[in-house]
């Protein structure tokens, strides 16, 4: 049940391999491929909306997979806190892909 002042993130909004009518809710060039639950909550304790993870829901449009959703305070637009979400996503993903990058160079 909607909670008032919360908003509902699902995995599946945030998700590249998704199309718009299976879910994905912002633009594909601001999503990113598969983001979990816990990477999302992550994100939004950084911005202190008092995230609450739940990881064993389905989406209606897509029953058939477990994606999970996180729950979140209500302080801006839904699509404007998508956009900043995936896109401090993307910047933790290309930091961990450098620092991979860095450590196979250095064992050869």
């Amino acid at each position: 049940m909607k909670k008032e002042g919360r908003m509902t993130i699902w995995t599946v909004n945030l998700d590249k391999n998704v199309s718009r009518s299976h879910g994905r809710a912002i633009p594909k060039r601001f999503a990113v491929p598969s983001p979990s639950v816990n990477e999302i909550a992550e994100i939004c304790e950084k911005f202190n909306l008092n995230p609450e993870v739940f990881p064993d829901k389905k989406y209606p449009r897509r029953w058939w997979v477990e994606t999970g959703y996180v729950e979140v305070d209500k302080k801006m637009p839904k699509s404007r806190l998508l956009v900043k979400i995936s896109n401090v996503l993307m910047e933790i993903r290309e930091q961990k892909g450098a620092r991979k990058r860095k450590g196979s160079a250095r064992r050869r």
